[in-house]
Formats: C-alpha cells, structure tokens, sequence
C-alpha cells in the first residue's frame, strides 16, 4: 500500500433555503462548516488477516552468571597476577591479587598473645576460686574474657586470608579496576568476572502479547553487528511485574555459548517462536494513536470521525501492520495516518477506501 497522504482540509458551504425566485434582502447568510476531505489513500477499511506465529523481541546480551570480585580489606595491594588482564579465562580460586599483610601478620600475633594470657588469667582465678581467696564472679569474667580473645583470633586468621583474593568462580575476566601499588578499601571492586558459556538476551514485551510467551519457549537469536550470526535460546524467565518507566513485561532469554561465538553487550534480536496463528482485523501501524489515556484509532462514521479506543496485539513492522485485539471489526474504515486535525466528532467527506495490506512476517515484542 502507498504510503497514505496528510489529510486536506476543504470548506464546504452550505447552501440557503430558497423561499423563491430571488433572495429577500436582509437574509442570514449560510455559515461555513468545515469539513476534512479525505482522498483515497486517507482512509483504510479494516479486513481480518494474520500475521505469523511468532513474537519479535530485541535486546542486549549479557553474561547468564557474572560476579563482582570486592576486597574485603583495607590496604595496599602488593602484587595482581600478571596474566589477569581483560579477556582473560581465570580457574575457581585462581589467585589475583595480594594485599601487603604486614598489619594483618600484627594483628595475628597481638591475638595469640592476647589469647595465651587470657587463658593463663582463667586457670589462675579457677585455683584461686577453689581456695576460696575470690568469689565465683571471677572465674566467670576470666571465662568471657576468654571466649572474646578466641574470637578476635579468629577474625585475625580471618583477615589475614582475606588479604588474597581469589576468584569465586571459572570464566572471564570482563572488567578489572586495580593495579600493584594502589590502595583499596574494604567492599571496593576490584574485578569482575563472567562465565560466558551461557548468554542472556534480556528484551521486554508488551502485556498483550504475554499469553503467547511462556518459560522454555524456542527462541531464534540474530546478531547484526557479528555478521547475523545465528543461535537459540529458551525463553528462560518472565517477570511478573511491569517495568515501571515502560509497562513493559520483562523476558529473559537463556542461549548457550560453549563455543565462545557470541559475544556479551551486543545488541540483539530474537524471534520467540508461540506456534500459533488466528485471523484478527488488521489496522496500519501509521492508523494507530498511543495517547496519554491509551491507544486509539479514528473511524469514518456517518460523515464524522469518532475517536475509537483499542486494544493491540502483535505488529508487523514488514508489512506495516498491527493486530487488533479488541475496539475494532472487519469492514470498519478509519484514517490511514490521523494528524492533528483529526479530532473526535469532526466533519468529513471522504472518497471510497483502501483496504488494509495483508500480514507475512511476525510481529515485534516492544512497544
């Protein structure tokens, strides 16, 4: 279908009543009603179609399985192993980094220490008690006094392990943010590391369009900026809750990556493949409003527009149509490309209508 032409605006007059052969002087004149006039291409007759199964879906790939390695410490770092650079594969407990211990080794020493005199103070009160020179409460603050240099030497031991840090786990290193030498505080990130064998596409999809997505669905994967390489992924999750800024559903799509082909951050697109198909009125992308109030569409009715709302469901962007879900019928005609004079209630006049363009490719996700 060619592309529909803004709407023209014409001036119909209307005409005066004759009482006879001549006008009497003095009579009101006719006011001018304007009217939209309306070509062939301004309006389009909505016919059932379908569009095939299938719901288009875009997003980025991420890493399935990815952790921010932190210094638990405060220090210096001493040294960072020098193959942990980006891009690197990195084993589960792969030492990375070392921090200079010299406090830690301090505070380790002061605890043992603490811990060997407050074990002599608890046998020497325990004979005291037994000979009756103090009273029992003795004994028992010795006791605490034990148990709390037990726990400030575990927490020493503790601490001086945390001084290497390692990683949690086998993949790649994606991001990393220290070198020998810098200082670090404890909770900082030093790097990040991903298991790349599985990819996530995480894209969204309109509430219209959730009772045809469901977890384990196929899904076709095509990367663009990799040459369209091809994959498959499993429709893995669906969020239960709509996206706040977008009222978007948000879906994420799992995809194997043994071989390393994919690459994270890229942009992607999938087809998320329902396996069904159903006749429903179709209606021109460019016929559609998306209002404050919801998404409406204007039918020529009676010589007049009226403002219709309606319910969407999946679009053709080939083909340059929509699913109507609710709202509207086969056979109804409405403004190909409403502008700003369309309006609830205005005039027309309007010469026979297109039909709308049948449906071949399937629809987008997104709004």
């Amino acid at each position: 279908m060619k592309p529909p032409r803004p709407l023209r605006l014409a001036v119909l007059v209307a005409l005066a009543v004759a009482h006879g052969a001549c006008a009497r002087k003095g009579a009101p004149k006719a006011e001018a009603v304007e009217a939209l006039l309306l070509g062939a291409r301004d309006t389009v007759t909505i016919s059932a179609g379908t569009i095939d199964p299938g719901v288009r879906v875009t997003g980025t790939l991420v890493p399935a399985i990815q952790v921010e390695i932190k210094s638990r410490l405060s220090g210096r770092v001493e040294s960072v192993d020098p193959s942990a650079a980006l891009g690197v594969h990195v084993e589960k407990d792969q030492v990375l980094v070392r921090l200079d211990v010299t406090t830690y080794q301090a505070q380790l020493a002061a605890a043992g220490a603490h811990l060997a005199a407050a074990e002599r103070d608890l046998a020497a009160q325990q004979m005291l008690f037994a000979a009756g020179a103090v009273a029992e409460k003795e004994v028992v603050n010795a006791r605490a006094s034990l148990e709390a240099a037990r726990a400030d030497l575990a927490t020493a031991r503790v601490n001086l392990a945390a001084a290497v840090v390692t990683s949690p786990l086998t993949g790649t290193l994606t991001k990393k943010k220290v070198e020998p030498g810098e200082s670090v505080t404890a909770g900082q990130v030093l790097f990040t590391v991903s298991d790349l064998s599985s990819l996530e596409l995480v894209a969204q999809v309109r509430p219209s369009l959730l009772p045809r997505v469901h977890e384990g669905q196929r899904v076709s994967i095509v990367l663009e900026l990799q040459g369209r390489l091809k994959a498959v992924g499993t429709v893995f999750q669906i969020e239960r809750v709509a996206s706040a800024d977008t009222r978007l559903i948000g879906v994420r799509i799992r995809i194997p990556n043994r071989d390393g082909a994919l690459v994270g951050g890229l942009f992607a697109q999938g087809l998320i493949e329902s396996g069904e198909s159903r006749a429903l009125p179709l209606a021109p992308l460019m016929s559609v409003r998306k209002e404050p109030s919801g998404t409406v569409v204007f039918v020529v009715d009676g010589g007049k527009l009226r403002r219709q709302p309606v319910t969407t469901g999946q679009e053709d962007t080939s083909a340059g149509v929509v699913e109507i879900l609710s709202g509207l019928s086969s056979g109804a005609v409405i403004l190909a490309a409403p502008n700003e004079q369309a309006r609830d209630g205005a005039p027309v006049t309007a010469a026979p209508a297109a039909k709308a363009p049948a449906a071949k490719a399937p629809a987008t996700g997104g709004a």
